[in-house]
């Protein structure tokens, strides 16, 4: 439960302040380095 109330008081700063919920530039490299483990551990990415 500890993680869901930093996820929803990290919303309301980032809210408050006019932050975007979520960073283009982190989603693509999250997404680039899950899909670089896939390949290494021999999966689809």
């Amino acid at each position: 439960r500890q993680r869901y109330d930093v996820i929803e008081e990290v919303g309301a700063l980032k809210a408050a302040r006019g932050i975007a919920a979520t960073l283009p530039d982190r989603v693509e490299e999250v997404r680039e380095n899950a899909a670089k483990m896939a390949a290494e551990s021999g999966l689809d990415a």
